[in-house]
């Protein structure tokens, strides 16, 4: 994924739901990551991975992964639904000619 398009859609998810903003929590420790949150839904989509299985390469427990992921698709949809956005960057909306 195009570096630029990869922070767009981060923004994008951030600014429509405040789950993804990095907080502290009430012993003032830093949580999770607009990054981590991101990238656990996207690897569990991307690679069919089980949500339990972020923990390994991003220490997100199984629950927050679900959470992550069911929150970005809802984030994605809302923002990204009016938009008429081609799969393949090449494609012109025509199909290639024979």
């Amino acid at each position: 994924m195009f570096q630029r398009l990869f922070l767009h859609i981060i923004d994008a998810v951030k600014q429509q739901d405040n789950y993804f903003i990095k907080r502290r929590d009430s012993f003032g420790r830093l949580r999770l990551s607009t990054l981590q949150k991101v990238i656990a839904a996207i690897w569990i989509l991307a690679y069919s991975m089980p949500a339990d299985a972020t923990y390994e390469y991003i220490k997100i427990r199984e629950s927050t992964a679900t959470e992550c992921m069911k929150r970005f698709c809802r984030a994605i949809v809302e923002v990204f639904s009016e938009c008429n956005l081609p799969l393949n960057p090449h494609f012109e909306g025509h199909p290639p000619s024979k």
